[in-house]
This record gives C-alpha cells, structure tokens and sequence, in this order.
C-alpha cells in the first residue's frame, strides 16, 4: 500500500514502510508472538520491518511468514552471519582488498573480467541496487573443478548479505522498501550444466532467508538454448522467485526498456541495456560505505552514510537534532533500540552487527 498523500507527484514506486506496517500490524504481532520464544531470538534485531518483510513474501499468511522467520533466525545463527557485522563496504570491485578472500578468489581467478559479477547502486537517491552478472564472462569449466560447493554456497551468501545490509540501511533511511534489480545478461552465453546446478545449489540454501531481497531479475539475451537450461534451473529456484523473472532483449526491443525503470533512470542505464549512460561499469554499492567507519559501532547500529537528513522524512525528527540538544550519540541510539512499531518508526535504528 502506497501512500498517495506523501507520493503525489512523486514518481518513485517503492512503496511506504510505515503505511506497510500499518497495514499488516495485527498480522506482525500475530509473528512476533509466534517467533519470540526461539533460542536465538532478538526483539532489537528481528524487528517490525524484519517481520514485515517475511509477511510480504509469504503474501500475508502469518503461519507460513512465521516458520519462515524461525528458520532463518536458526540461519543466520549456524552461520554466524550475525557476527559478520557491517560488510556493506565489501561490495565494491574497483578495490578488491575490500572483498572477503572468497569473492576475490572468485573474481581473479574464475572469472575472465572482473566485472562479471557486481553490484552497483547508480542512483542513491532511487536506492535500488543492481546486480550484473555475464556469466560468459565466468570460467566455468575451471570452476566446477576447483571451487567446491561449499565455497560457491558461502560466496554467494556473503554477497547476499552485504547486498541486504545496504537495502535495509536505503529502507531505513528513505522510509521506503527498497529491492535489488538482478540483471543476468546471457550474451554469448554458453550452457554449462554442471556449473548451473551448482548455482541453483547455492542459491536455494539462503533464498528464503533474505525475504523481499530481490524486486526482479531480469534475464537478457537469452541464446536459443537457454530453454533447456532454463528447464533444468528453473524447479531448483523458489516459487516466489520465479514469479519475479522477466525475459527481455532490450537493444531489440525498446519496450524491454521498461523493465528497469522501476529501478534504474534512463539517464543511468548503460548503453549496453539500451539507456543513455557511457559510464560502465556503473558506481559500486560499496563504495558509498567505508571500511573504517564500519569497524566503529555505536550502541545500536552500523557507521555509514550520515543518516540524521533521512529520519525527517520518516518521524518528522533529526536524530541530528538528539544529539543537538546535549544527548550523547549512544545515548541517542540506545533510546531507539527498542522494536520498531507503528507508533515509533525510526529510521535510526538499523543493523545491527549485520543485517536485521
């Protein structure tokens, strides 16, 4: 439910958090409840707006959205995601020494460009991440004989997780749900039926744990003989994504443009994909986080983009303003570390040690 007050003549499509929450507030009591006597369970991390998302793509029902929750909470503790804490700044191929040791294996030693998997986020003010991947561009033969499942499962985890991290920080901060495009261009694709399993091996083990991540994927060029892959990968993927897949040739056929629009201006669309933009590859997701400021947590939340510009249009309320008036900023974040609700959604409080 979009609010159509705040969003007259306001062309961007993403949706109101707190008229979401208002919507579906009995229904994120009614999880919460059902959630709250897990061992891992944390009210200050698995808050309102994490609930909500769990609600939205389980379509509203409250016992499927709550044994999902369960299961991810148990997730994210075997895999101690939650002690990642803040790896937003990792997302960035220009600068590999930021990348964990996995995605810079990846990416230096299986892949013929280093930009054949990436993801960027050209329009801060529109928020969406996009996600490119050439998969032409991935040795694939090399791959499937020397990285092992597990690797390629914890690769694309930990993408997974910086990729969410930023998300709920543009979420928290916009008071908008904010989504990634992933864009898979299938130019000179060639077929690698091992190399697909092990993809959709990957990527069903955390899907569902990262609800309301992914907005669409569009899949481009795709060549002749990729209804046969398509055949095979497509009853690995989860339902509700394969809801989301779109095929599309967008330099043949302008109405394909469209599809990213709801992401991405034509101003910042690459010229590749039939917009107007040179610049290629695009700005990186990461690099609007820095690692340094990542290693310095205050009470409640992650160091990155200042946040107290954004809050006003959430609360009417700087947390610029707290500080102001002789608050300290732990204390400031401490007095928000409470669950968000409807009555008091602030923006402020964000991840914690990790993506909530």
């Amino acid at each position: 439910m979009v609010s159509t007050s705040e969003n007259k003549n306001n062309d961007d499509p993403r949706p109101f958090v707190r008229d979401l929450i208002s919507e579906y507030e009995t229904k994120i009591s009614e999880v919460r409840e059902s959630i709250q006597g897990e061992a891992h369970y944390d009210a200050n991390r698995y808050d309102d707006l994490w609930i909500l998302r769990f609600l939205l793509s389980h379509k509203g029902k409250v016992k499927s959205a709550a044994n999902a929750a369960k299961k991810t909470i148990l997730f994210r503790y075997d895999r101690r995601l939650n002690d990642l804490g803040d790896i937003r700044y990792s997302l960035d191929n220009h600068n590999l020494e930021k990348a964990h040791p996995i995605h810079r294996q990846y990416l230096q030693d299986y892949c013929r460009d280093p930009f054949a998997l990436m993801h960027t986020l050209p329009d801060m003010e529109r928020g969406a991440i996009v996600q490119y991947y050439i998969p032409s561009k991935v040795d694939m033969e090399r791959l499937v004989r020397d990285m092992s499942q597990d690797d390629l499962t914890t690769l694309y985890t930990l993408l997974t997780e910086a990729t969410y991290q930023i998300l709920d920080t543009i979420t928290r901060e916009s008071g908008r749900l904010t989504s990634l495009l992933r864009v898979v261009d299938c130019t000179d694709l060639k077929i690698n039926r091992k190399y697909a399993r092990m993809e959709a091996k990957a990527a069903a083990v955390f899907e569902d744990s990262y609800p309301q991540l992914v907005g669409s994927l569009l899949v481009l060029n795709p060549p002749r003989a990729f209804q046969h892959f398509w055949n095979i990968f497509k009853y690995l993927l989860p339902r509700r994504l394969k809801e989301k897949i779109n095929f599309a040739s967008p330099l043949k056929d302008a109405g394909d443009k469209k599809l990213f629009y709801k992401y991405i201006s034509s101003e910042n669309l690459p010229k590749r994909y039939g917009g107007a933009s040179d610049v290629w590859p695009p700005k990186m997701a990461g690099s609007y986080f820095e690692k340094e400021r990542a290693l310095h947590q205050d009470a409640g939340r992650c160091q990155g983009e200042p946040q107290h510009r954004f809050n006003k249009n959430v609360t009417g309320k700087s947390s610029f303003n707290l500080v102001r008036s002789g608050r300290n900023l732990v204390e400031a974040a401490s007095s928000q570390s409470r669950r968000l609700s409807l009555r008091n959604f602030n923006m402020r409080a964000s991840f914690r040690r990790g993506a909530s």
